[in-house]
């Protein structure tokens, strides 16, 4: 029998721990990265809930005992340091660095069984099977014995070669699974066809799961972009993606370091259409070295507070970020670029650029898109038809304002059009918008600025009619102290008020009493546990958006267990599933969940980004009344400290009417 043996510092260990990585995806990617690092062409990844089973296979160029224990089992080998910079078969630039991502592996799973078969160089005959188990307690026990200081190695379990069935490559099979894996097919295929961006025929690379391939469609952001600013190379293959473009431009694509040398970069950046378009956490800019992303999101780092940035998305791939021959600034999870460092400094101020440019392109298109969208309306197609000279200008400006308005209600946008008219009239005859024409020097700036103030006062009275009830409600908030009292003017407020729980839900969408009655009793007559019912404040259900939305509000001084909350929110999510399929048939509803807590939920050692993963599985979130106050004050702050001006301004237009 093949005797194995892990060697591993102790020291690695303990700064790097069995827990670098969080998140299932960011594992499997590891894994997936070793694959393309062994010439591999396809890779398998089979999830089966019922066994709780990840296997990973692909079919690369396998290992020999010797590259088994001197590579793959030596914790922290450089292949790039020996000389491995480049695949031996496709010539791939090589994506591990760092030696350490075998160890994510322990991150989701406690015991990980390995079988690896090594074929002659004609790919024809089997030269060697080998197989082994890692299992993470029995290896943290044995570094223990050999004491705090270096590990003497660990030895490992063979697996017999008749047990070994792969014919080429490696199979990684992952069990004592530490996740559930009940709902993670749907989620990873999204993360992974993100991650990489060498997916495909065309980079003889191909990743399934569960028998489907990972395609660029999977990403499941190319078909909400509106306007698209492109470069590169990779820049001009993502446009063809995008089915759905408004517009879009290519810019120039090259950053040159402070030595003098010329770093090519390829990629894109888009807008959507709404910000609803962008899935919570989507709102990023990823940059890939290599094929794999190394920063998950540049917009972080980026001081950029205009009103643009949150539209956007894109990916930027820049492989001099990852040279062989400067030093490594990544993170050691690989999922961050170190920020005090010339290259990032480099990326960070050419991003910057392309966004300074998208802000005024973004701005001009917008108008052109809002203005064919505003002549739809036969009435206001004869007006404008009516302007002339640069008021057309000025026209479309204002139509890009009012189309930002949150608002779909066609009745309501055509009330906001008709003061909007009206005021720009007033404006006109005035002669406001042609003086912006006799701007050319500073003498004129004062000018210049009560001329736009006015525009923004325009903006401002219209906006005025969406909110002016929102600020009587914000004042009930006002001054409010007590947990108890809040969770009582909550509850009276927010079930016909949604756009406190989301600024763009402007009112609940008609649906028949007996339906709503139906769906209420249906979840009214769950069997809830004494504990649960002592929680609960009240519950609702409505429809908005599009959506079938059901709000919990917990008691403020309650204290909810993350587990407990999935397993009751699960219980709303089926009942309310069942109730549409059966009753109404209703096929594929969007579904959303929201529990109005008075703190976060426990565990307190889970963060809240992990317990938001969590919930959004089942199709929820959670929001605490205090978080719920300050943001939504803080949206509407400033509206009420101008109260009385928007009145005032409000009247004038009234008059005019």
């Amino acid at each position: 029998m093949v005797n194995y043996k892990l060697s591993i510092s102790m020291s690695i260990l303990e700064n790097l721990g069995l827990n670098l990585y969080s998140s299932i995806p960011a594992v499997i990617a590891e894994a997936i990265a070793n694959s393309y690092d062994a010439d591999a062409e396809r890779v398998d990844i089979d999830i089966d809930p019922k066994t709780k089973t990840i296997t990973i296979t692909d079919d690369g160029h396998g290992m020999t005992e010797k590259e088994c224990n001197d590579r793959y089992l030596l914790v922290g080998y450089h292949r790039r340091d020996v000389g491995e910079i480049e695949t031996p078969k496709h010539h791939r630039p090589v994506m591990g660095r760092k030696g350490i991502g075998k160890l994510s592996l322990f991150s989701i799973a406690k015991n990980i069984e390995i079988h690896t078969i090594k074929l002659d160089k004609d790919e024809k005959k089997i030269v060697e099977k080998n197989g082994f188990i890692m299992d993470r307690d029995t290896i943290i026990d044995d570094i223990k014995k050999d004491g705090v200081k270096e590990s003497n190695g660990c030895d490992l379990t063979s697996v017999d070669p008749k047990n070994i069935e792969i014919e080429k490559g490696t199979k990684l099979i992952l069990t004592k699974l530490q996740k559930d894996i009940s709902k993670t097919e749907l989620f990873l295929r999204k993360r992974l066809a993100r991650k990489f961006i060498i997916l495909g025929k065309k980079y003889k690379f191909r990743v399934y799961i569960n028998g489907k391939e990972i395609a660029l469609s999977d990403r499941d952001y190319f078909s909400k972009i509106q306007y698209l600013w492109f470069f590169g190379d990779h820049g001009k293959k993502c446009v063809k993606e995008c089915k759905k473009l408004d517009n879009k431009k290519e810019i120039s694509s090259e950053i040159v370091l402070a030595d003098g040398t010329k770093c090519a970069v390829g990629g894109w950046i888009g807008t959507v259409h709404e910000r609803s378009n962008l899935e919570e956490g989507n709102n990023t800019i990823i940059i890939h070295s290599r094929g794999k992303s190394i920063h998950d999101n540049l917009l972080t780092n980026i001081d950029n507070s205009g009103f643009v940035t949150k539209y956007l998305i894109g990916e930027i791939k820049a492989d001099f970020l990852d040279d062989d021959n400067k030093e490594d600034i990544t993170t050691s999870d690989r999922q961050k670029i170190q920020e005090n460092n010339e290259r990032f400094e480099k990326i960070k101020e050419f991003v910057e650029e392309i966004i300074k440019k998208i802000r005024v392109q973004w701005q001009s298109w917008r108008a052109e898109d809002a203005t064919i969208k505003a002549c739809q309306i036969p009435a206001i197609k004869k007006w404008f038809g009516s302007l002339k000279g640069d008021n057309k200008k000025y026209a479309k400006q204002l139509f890009g304002k009012i189309d930002r308005f949150p608002t779909e209600d066609i009745t309501y946008k055509k009330e906001i059009y008709k003061n909007s008219i009206i005021a720009f009239q007033t404006l006109a005859i005035r002669d406001n918008l042609s003086k912006l024409d006799n701007i050319n020097s500073s003498e004129h700036i004062e000018t210049f600025i009560n001329i736009l103030g006015e525009m923004d006062q325009l903006e401002s009275a219209h906006y005025y009619e969406i909110i002016r009830s929102r600020i009587g409600i914000l004042k009930k908030f006002e001054n409010l102290v007590d947990g108890k009292v809040k969770e009582k003017v909550l509850q009276k407020y927010i079930f016909n008020h949604l756009w406190l729980l989301n600024q763009t839900w402007e009112r609940a969408n008609v649906i028949s009493k007996r339906m709503e009655e139906t769906i209420i009793k249906g979840i009214r007559n769950i069997k809830f546990t004494e504990k649960e019912k002592l929680a609960r404040a009240d519950i609702q259900y409505k429809t908005v958006a599009g959506k079938h939305v059901i709000i919990e509000l917990k008691k403020y001084d309650a204290y909810v267990n993350l587990h407990d909350l999935q397993k009751q929110v699960n219980k709303y999510k089926n009942i309310l599933l069942k109730i549409l399929k059966d009753v109404y048939h209703i096929k594929n509803p969007e579904i959303e969940i929201i529990c109005l807590l008075g703190k976060k939920p426990g565990p307190l050692e889970m963060t809240e980004k992990e317990i938001k993963e969590h919930l959004k599985l089942e199709d929820a979130r959670y929001i605490t009344y205090d978080e719920l106050l300050e943001e939504v004050t803080m949206v509407y702050g400033s509206y009420i400290e101008k109260n009385k001006e928007l009145i005032e301004i409000q009247n004038l237009i009234g008059d005019l009417v």
